[in-house]
Parts: C-alpha cells; sequence; structure tokens
C-alpha cells in the first residue's frame, strides 16, 4: 500500500515541491526509484510535472510502478486601469489594479505608503510615479509596471515584470 503526500510549488516559478510515499508492507528492505534519479521516499526541490517512480525489493523485481504530479500556483497577475488628471493642477487621476493569481488574498504596498493595502487610488496628481508590490498569503510577490501619471491623458509604463521568492 502507497500513501502519497504532495507538496505544491509554494510559488509559481520556485522549484519547492515535494513528494513523499508512505509505504506500508512486510517486505524487509526495499528502495523507491524515480525516473530523475532520485532515490528515496522523499524527493524534495521539485519543480511542476509528474515525476514517476518504481518500489524495487530484493533481486532488483519492481514491485509497484506510478506517477505523482506536482502542481504550482498561477503567476500573481494584475490589469489597471488609469483615469489621468484632467490638467496640471487637479489632483483627480484615479488608479485601479485587478489583480488575479496566486494565492488570495492579496497585499499591495506601494513606493507612496499613504496608498498602501490599496488596489484603487483616487486624487493622483499629476507627475506622480506609482510602483506598487503585490504579496499574496503564500509570500509571493509581484512588482507592477512603474506608472508615471500625466495630465496629457497619457501615461507611461515602464515594463518591470520582476518576480521575486518569498521570504
Amino acid at each position: 500500500y502507497v500513501e502519497t503526500t504532495i507538496q505544491g510549488l509554494s510559488c509559481a516559478g520556485v522549484p519547492d515541491g515535494s513528494i513523499t510515499l508512505n509505504i506500508t508492507t512486510e517486505l524487509p528492505s526495499y528502495i523507491v526509484q524515480w525516473t530523475n534519479g532520485m532515490v528515496g521516499n522523499t524527493i524534495t526541490g521539485l519543480d511542476s510535472g509528474t515525476y514517476s517512480y518504481d518500489i524495487i525489493g530484493d533481486a532488483d523485481n519492481i514491485l509497484y510502478s506510478s506517477e505523482v504530479t506536482v502542481s504550482e500556483s498561477s503567476p500573481i497577475t494584475w490589469d489597471t486601469i488609469l483615469s489621468p488628471p484632467t490638467d496640471m493642477s487637479s489632483c483627480d487621476g484615479q488608479l485601479s489594479l485587478q489583480i488575479s493569481g496566486g494565492l488570495p488574498p492579496y497585499y499591495v504596498t506601494w513606493n507612496e505608503s499613504q496608498y498602501d493595502g490599496q488596489t484603487q487610488i483616487e486624487s493622483i496628481c499629476d507627475g506622480v510615479e506609482l510602483i506598487a508590490t503585490i504579496e499574496d498569503s503564500n509570500g509571493c510577490v509581484s512588482v507592477t509596471d512603474s506608472y508615471l501619471i500625466l495630465n496629457t491623458g497619457d501615461y507611461r509604463a515602464v515594463e518591470t515584470d520582476l518576480v521575486l521568492f518569498p521570504i
């Protein structure tokens, strides 16, 4: 009898998955050989994917074979909705982040700390640059683009696409 415990990746792209096999048998000895070259009942540091294994008894007889799939959460993504200030002297711009992926709930911190915790910001003045850091409940972190708010009705987004690993 084989009971399998799978720990998926904590964050997209972070190879920290693991598989543990709890094997109940009356055989005096056996080994678990994985097709990725690892040996043992527990393997760690795994990327997402399918891992096959053989339970090998005495005289190198394969007693049981199976496969296990390690999954990962989707990366944190966001859409931005922006309304720039109506003119250079107005502070009526708005920015909204619509966040998905990862594992909700999310916490957002901004380079302008008065906006921390907010996904919708109002009363933005002309010339303000905003950068958000989004953290999900697994501790996965993603940094948004840099938004320079201009009264021309346009904004510039400087791509960063920076993904950081959990602390």
